[in-house]
């Protein structure tokens, strides 16, 4: 079963996003992250991307990585 471990309200560029952090665990320290913009009509299908976290690509802008671009 999933816990939701916190939610913040986020205002970005892109609009108002609702940030859950979730794991299976409540001792789980690094959990998952859903953003959900603050229009979204989940009585429709809802795209989904599953993102894995690159620090040199999204912190440090290296590069090598195009992991910042693809977000």
């Amino acid at each position: 079963m999933l816990t939701i471990q916190a939610q913040s309200n986020i205002p970005t560029d892109f609009g108002m996003f609702t940030v859950y952090a979730f794991s299976e665990h409540e001792e789980d320290w690094n959990p998952h992250l859903v953003w959900v913009a603050e229009n979204t009509d989940f009585s429709k299908t809802v795209n989904v991307r599953f993102h894995s976290e690159c620090i040199t690509g999204e912190i440090f802008h290296s590069k090598k990585c195009e992991c910042g671009q693809q977000l």
